[in-house]
């Protein structure tokens, strides 16, 4: 009895090894670094299974698939950074610090002409002959409505016949002007425009002469005067400014000696040319 459980035992013992023997090879798969590991038995009975391991070359891309698909692992979307273009600087160009004409508040310019004596009344037999002006002007303001100041100098100048003598004397009257104008004016700033000059003025009479030779008006009443002015004119457009043609008459309404009068027979024309440029900016 004891000599066939000893038999059982080792039967039992060659069996087990007999169907380790006759498994088929098994392949584990490691991370993909490029190596294969195969376990295969070796056919001799009795003698322990050896492990033989083969290297096959893979590409990094396919083991790394490999061992993503054996882990189970999700492989997050590639994210594609575009940069952005960058947006232009929408600040507006700095204006320049001259003026176009357009935008401008002040212009300066010059003008000057002839003068010539209008005589309501001629009580002295005298006839008027042709004098100048010349001076300064500002406008301020650049609309329909605008302020014009100017500093002028004029010689007004006439002939007196003296029939006793048998002679005819030439007399000239110098003086500085001052008209303080309120300009009317249609049209756009920078095209031609039509224009009225319409205020007040003063006057002072700074010397005269005879016949070429000067004649001294020290002590002499009524030489600081004022009146009002009004002209006409057409201001053209002419590079970087205008062209002016203007014709002016002044009338004198009194003086700092008599006061306030309108007896006046006498009226100051002008005829003039001249030209403006745009100062500054808005």
């Amino acid at each position: 009895m004891k000599s066939l459980l000893i038999l059982l035992v080792v039967n039992t013992f060659i069996m087990s090894v007999a169907q380790s023997q006759t498994r088929p090879a098994t392949r584990s798969a490691t991370k993909p670094t490029g190596r294969v590991t195969t376990t295969a038995p070796v056919q001799s009975p009795g003698q322990p299974a050896v492990t033989r391991t083969t290297s096959t070359s893979a590409a990094p891309n396919r083991q790394q698939e490999l061992y993503d698909q054996y882990h189970s692992v999700t492989k997050k979307p590639a994210t594609t950074i575009t940069n952005a273009p960058v947006a232009q600087s929408t600040i507006p160009a700095k204006q320049p610090t001259l003026s176009d004409g357009r935008t401008a508040r002040v212009r300066i310019g010059v003008r000057g002409g002839v003068s010539y004596l209008v005589f309501l009344e001629n009580e002295f037999n005298a006839d008027p002959t042709v004098g100048f002006v010349g001076g300064f002007v500002a406008t301020i303001g650049q609309g329909t409505l605008s302020f014009q100041p100017e500093f002028n100098y004029a010689r007004y100048a006439f002939t007196v016949e003296t029939p006793v003598l048998n002679s005819t004397n030439t007399v000239a009257l110098n003086r500085f002007e001052l008209p303080l104008l309120l300009k009317i004016s249609s049209g756009s700033a920078n095209s031609t425009r039509f224009f009225l000059n319409v205020g007040p003025y003063g006057a002072y009479s700074s010397s005269s002469s005879i016949n070429g030779q000067n004649v001294s008006l020290d002590g002499t009443a009524n030489r600081f005067s004022y009146g009002a002015a009004t002209g006409v004119g057409v201001a053209v457009k002419a590079g970087p400014g205008h062209l002016t043609l203007e014709l002016r008459g002044l009338y004198q309404l009194g003086d700092t000696d008599s006061g306030f009068n309108t007896d006046s027979r006498t009226i100051n024309t002008q005829a003039t040319v001249g030209y403006m440029i745009p100062l500054g900016r808005r």
